[in-house]
């Protein structure tokens, strides 16, 4: 979507920027002029849905402006043929009508087509995945925009708001947004505002500026309407307002939003948006530790984007198929001759490779079915290993289904041989946001710090675990109330003369401790929770 709603952009802007040119009563156009012209709005016209006419229309207006020696009007048709070939994919080609619509409009200081060439070539690099030159190609056309509140600005500072996003420089890319942005409120350009608020909010979130991305989510859903337009943008916005309420805790609000997201996308047959809302939904339901639902959504969020791939490849096929049925239709008519004539000669022969090309298509259909079904299989188990595994995947430590299942087997021990145990929570949760106060990362490494300092200071059987971010949960066999005492204090000793260091200096790290020792008489959740509690207990 993002690589040609520019392209759609740009052809609605230079129909636009042709036909209200000044023209004089003594500026003269001939009927050569007036038929190149004619020819080159019908392009712009047809948008992305038929590159192939369009492609054939950009070149009949370039072979009448050769002729008749219109040099403007030669890089406008080079510049259409340019884009034209983009959309049918034939990227050489498309550089190279690009490059030459550039240079010549250059060599007669033709401004707008100079414009139009450096746009659309920092699009086709973008598209390339060459950041440098789409970079240089945007920059020089915003060069030559000299009114700030210029539609093409707006353009420009989009584009190149894109590019810094996709190479994580994101200083760069909120200020070119919030620069486009600006100007399309100053022009008043509702569908700009809305565009840019929603690549704006994408990229604080990227940033990882939740709260702001979700101000900015919120503001688009408040412009538009369930029945309006925009109804791709609003369910992008639920969807990403989803995974912010998620990240900053309000579960309620995450899966509100994302179900929202889900409706809306259903209901105007948004294939995208619906890929959008089940990723939010899985999202969501991982920070909540449901897993069973977490892994439901990524299920259908992998079969809907294998749909949408198989419908983008479809219309792609479509499209070079067309763009080949125009340039080569007296080819297919003579190879059609040739064809009837051997089948004429072969008819025999013809019957007896159907039959065995039949048998073949049922054999290959054979195999095609059991090996999906062993992918499919093997899909299932890989997917099902993700979500339930038993590692946490920041520090390496087991995750919380594991020293649950741990837990439940000391119990199992316990009812055999009843030996003490004891379970340890220590919260560190006061650090759940130094992503945003520190920097993306920093969270990470503190809680590897932590995990390191408490295998140092634990060794033999007694088991560390991450119950969740930044809280951590161990399991000590064999340890009654009082070595539990001896434990805590030797833990909290440790910590309160350790110090971590990081970019922002030198800090002490604040914690709280839970405990219980088993009773034998209760269940694994009861332990648990009594644990929970005097963790409360100790916060408060």
């Amino acid at each position: 979507m993002k690589r040609y709603i520019p392209v759609l952009f740009f052809c609605f802007f230079t129909s636009h920027l042709f036909s209200q040119a000044d023209r004089s009563e003594d500026f003269y156009f001939s009927s050569m002029e007036e038929e190149v012209l004619s020819l080159l709005e019908e392009a712009r016209e047809l948008g992305d849905e038929n590159p192939a006419e369009k492609l054939q229309l950009a070149m009949d207006a370039y072979e009448i402006s050769v002729t008749e020696s219109f040099l403007q009007l030669q890089v406008d048709s080079q510049t259409l043929m340019g884009i034209a070939y983009f959309q049918l994919q034939e990227i050489e080609k498309s550089l190279q009508s690009l490059n030459q619509s550039l240079l010549m409009a250059e060599g007669i200081n033709y401004i707008d087509g100079s414009w139009q060439s450096f746009y659309m070539l920092g699009l086709v690099h973008n598209f390339l995945g060459d950041s440098e030159k789409s970079i240089s190609f945007f920059e020089n056309a915003d060069q030559l925009i000299l009114d700030e509140n210029d539609l093409k600005h707006i353009y420009v500072l989009r584009e190149l708001a894109i590019v810094y996003q996709y190479e994580r420089m994101f200083e760069l890319a909120i200020s070119r947004a919030e620069n486009a942005l600006l100007m399309a409120g100053n022009l008043e350009d509702e569908n700009s505002i809305i565009e840019l608020s929603h690549l704006l909010g994408e990229i604080e979130f990227q940033a990882g500026n939740i709260r702001t991305a979700n101000n900015l989510f919120s503001d688009i859903i408040a412009r538009t309407s369930v029945t309006g337009e925009h109804q791709l943008i609003r369910a992008s916005a639920h969807s990403f307002m989803g995974k912010c309420y998620a990240l900053l805790g309000d579960y309620h609000m995450a899966l509100a939003n994302a179900q929202d997201a889900l409706l809306l996308s259903v209901k105007n047959g948004e294939d995208e948006g619906r890929l959008d809302a089940y990723d939010s939904l899985a999202f969501t339901y991982q920070h909540m530790d449901d897993f069973e639902r977490a892994y439901i959504n990524l299920q259908l969020y992998f079969k809907q984007k294998e749909l949408l791939e198989q419908d983008k490849n479809t219309g792609n096929l479509d499209k070079i198929k067309a763009y080949y049925g125009t340039f080569e239709k007296e080819r297919e008519i003579d190879q059609q001759q040739v064809l009837i004539e051997s089948q004429n000669r072969l008819i025999l022969l013809g019957a007896l490779m159907i039959a065995l090309l039949a048998v073949m298509i049922l054999i290959f259909f054979l195999l095609y079915k059991k090996n999906s079904r062993i992918a499919d299989r093997l899909s299932h188990d890989l997917k099902r290993e993700m979500v339930l595994s038993k590692t946490d995947p920041v520090t390496g430590l087991p995750n919380r289904k594991e020293i649950e299942d741990l837990i439940q087997k000391s119990i199992n021990s316990w009812k055999k041989d009843p030996r003490s145990f004891s379970i340890l929570l220590i919260s560190f949760e006061e650090y759940r946001k130094v992503d945003t106060q520190w920097g993306e990362g920093a969270g990470e490494k503190l809680q590897k710090f932590i995990g390191k300092l408490l295998e140092t200071e634990l060794k033999g059987q007694d088991t560390i675990a991450v119950w969740k971010p930044f809280l951590f949960m161990i399991l000590l066999p064999e340890t009654d109330r009082e070595s539990l005492q001896s434990v805590r204090h030797k833990i909290n000793m440790r910590f309160s003369r350790e110090k971590y260091n990081y970019d922002v200096g030198e800090i002490s790290l604040e914690f709280h401790m839970g405990s219980s020792t088993y009773s034998g008489d209760e269940s694994r959740s009861a332990c648990v929770d009594r644990c929970k509690r005097e963790l409360e207990e100790a916060r408060d």
